[in-house]
């Protein structure tokens, strides 16, 4: 189905899947996931009365996710695996593979955040096997906000509408006739159907199958090596500068972007000093402000994102040097 917002398509599954669960059920949702996926299941845990389980990284370990941690927590009673493809905060790939193994052999179903990952190389649903797949196609073309959500066919089955639509439902009975209620699996309509209210956003689906095409035939191996070697050299040239904390680590398989604080100086006064060098970043919590509040413990971070169609190896120490020269001019 598509949306136009990615706290659209993510309210859907959460209200959907959530009205299936019970008091006792559990889904485990990573606690660095993006606010557009962290909020919908809250809402829809307390509307419906399943526990939300969080799974955190180890923050020693440069925010690196804990296969152990994350396997202990998983009981008979988890329903769902929600997880990120890759972290924007962190600027790294998760290791979902390790997840995804573990969650099929345990017969769990997993939905996957590809949002941040999609940009930086292609997304092969069959191999990452999940159950559902949404992606926010705006970084990639589309207009800002064009979101689509895939679900296994089985999985989509055994869902009900979550709003009440033209072709929602099969038939509808009013007055004295019979009722048949939206919990009634033998009228719900056939998928996509069911989840669409009224006229389908064609224009969403346009753009996203217009933005996904061209990703596809401009992104090849060689960039998608570019970017990894891209965000490895600006983590590590950040780290350098001992008044920078960049979260993540060097180990991880990294996206061209980096996240990081300032000791001792205010983060939108070295964005805005940056600026007058010619040089904009992002400052803010970067639609994660539940994950910077709640796991980073701050109001504000900083991020760089590189194009590696655009950006080289020498941008990323001519970025690093610029940002050494502006925090030079704060301190007067």
């Amino acid at each position: 189905m598509f949306a136009s917002s990615a706290y659209a398509a993510a309210s859907v599954l959460a209200h959907s899947f959530g009205s299936t669960l019970k008091k006792g059920d559990q889904v485990l949702l990573s606690a660095m996931e993006s606010d557009h996926m962290v909020i919908p299941w809250r809402v829809a845990a307390r509307k419906w009365g399943f526990k939300l389980k969080v799974f955190r990284p180890d923050m020693t370990e440069g925010g690196e996710f804990a296969f152990g941690e994350f396997a202990g927590m998983v009981s008979g009673n988890t329903r769902l695996i929600v997880f990120q493809h890759a972290c924007p905060v962190f600027g790294s790939f998760n290791p979902l593979n390790e997840f995804m193994e573990f969650a099929t052999g345990c017969g769990i179903p997993v939905a996957v955040d590809a949002t941040h990952s999609l940009p930086w190389g292609k997304v092969n649903v069959q191999q990452l096997r999940c159950d559902f797949l949404l992606v926010d196609c705006g970084a990639i073309g589309a207009p800002r906000g064009s979101t689509f959500l895939y679900g296994r066919m089985e999985r989509l089955q055994r869902l009900p509408p979550v709003l009440g639509g033209e072709d929602t439902f099969e038939q509808f009975y009013m007055g004295k006739l019979k009722v048949k209620l939206a919990r009634d699996v033998s009228n719900w309509a056939s998928v996509p159907e069911r989840f669409e209210v009224g006229l389908p956003p064609l224009a969403v689906g346009t753009a996203v199958a217009t933005a996904l095409r061209e990703h596809e035939r401009n992104m090849d191996s060689d960039l998608i090596a570019r970017g990894e070697q891209l965000g490895a050299k600006l983590y590590l040239e950040l780290s350098s500068n001992p008044r920078l904390k960049v979260y993540g680590n060097a180990m991880t398989l990294r996206i061209p972007c980096a996240t990081f604080t300032v000791d001792d100086a205010d983060e939108a006064a070295l964005a805005e000093q940056l600026r007058k060098h010619n040089t904009f970043i992002d400052v803010g919590s970067h639609g994660s402000r539940v994950a910077h509040k709640e796991e980073l413990q701050v109001e504000s971070s900083l991020r760089v994102c590189l194009d590696p169609r655009i950006h080289t190896l020498e941008d990323v120490s001519k970025f690093c040097h610029v940002v050494e020269i502006a925090l030079k001019e704060l301190d007067g």
